[in-house]
């Protein structure tokens, strides 16, 4: 893809994975708004498109919790008919949203969404390593659209390398496939470590219901799970958040995790914006 036309900054935040859409934009927490990054918002999509809750008429409204990027590697979206990911796309689309992690067939799924930075690209892909299982089957192949599935770990691989080549900073949304994982296994580790190893500068997780640790590996902030962004569940530990900060304007991606607490509607940010809380 193009790179987007963005301000001069370097600042990408990631947010975790909702689990279903606000229903207006009055419902939208005002404590998502003083994210505006200059650069870009990202958020993954955890709820089957047209599914009650993730209706296609409510994917706009991300658009004013200033959210420019959705991930749709991780959407549950095996029991969703073509038409309704097609028309979800399109109303992304319309609000001026990129996509990352879905595509035409299984090349284009993992292509990067690309962001100019002045003088730099900052190149954000997406995968899901979900097995085969209730509401994770849409994945894309080599002549049909959808998500981009476990079959395109290899691709992904290769479309990381052509990123870095190109001098990119070079992002990885990965779904791993574990809704009740509360820390990544060693299997998890080793694939985080190939995705570093084959270019990426930062790799953020979802799929699991609870937000999981940070750690770098090989130089590269590793985000293996950032939780629920939005969930009704009264469960706290589930309601257990962050939001993630990488600011490319040095050498090497600086990394703030602001902690936060989902609710229906979004995160609720647990610091207090009249100062900057990634500020030493």
């Amino acid at each position: 893809m193009e790179p987007s036309e963005t301000p001069q900054s370097a600042v990408v935040h990631i947010l975790g994975t909702l689990s279903l859409l606000p229903e207006s934009p009055a419902a939208i927490p005002q404590q998502i708004a003083p994210l505006q990054t200059d650069l870009a918002s990202v958020v993954s999509l955890g709820c089957t498109p047209g599914a009650d809750g993730c209706e296609v008429e409510r994917v706009e409204l991300l658009e004013s919790a200033n959210l420019e990027v959705v991930n749709l590697a991780t959407a549950a979206a095996g029991t969703a008919e073509d038409a309704v990911l097609n028309s979800t796309v399109t109303s992304l689309g319309a609000a001026g949203i990129g996509v990352i992690g879905w595509g035409a067939n299984l090349d284009e799924a993992v292509l990067p969404l690309q962001i100019r930075s002045g003088d730099q690209t900052i190149a954000l892909h997406a995968i899901s390593l979900a097995e085969d299982g209730a509401d994770r089957t849409a994945h894309a192949t080599e002549d049909a659209a959808g998500i981009a599935g476990p079959d395109a770990f290899v691709a992904l691989l290769q479309a990381l390398m052509d990123s870095e080549s190109a001098g990119h900073r070079v992002v990885v949304a990965v779904d791993w496939g574990d809704t009740e994982r509360r820390s990544p296994d060693e299997d998890t580790v080793d694939l985080a470590t190939a995705l570093v190893r084959a270019g990426a500068d930062a790799i953020v997780g979802s799929g699991s219901e609870f937000l999981n640790r940070l750690e770098v590996i090989e130089g590269a902030p590793v985000a293996f799970d950032l939780g629920q962004a939005a969930t009704e569940t009264d469960d706290a530990l589930r309601r257990d958040t962050a939001v993630l900060r990488l600011d490319f304007g040095q050498a090497a991606a600086e990394t703030c995790l602001l902690p936060a607490t989902a609710n229906a509607s979004g995160p609720v940010l647990d610091n207090d914006f009249d100062e900057d809380p990634c500020e030493p």
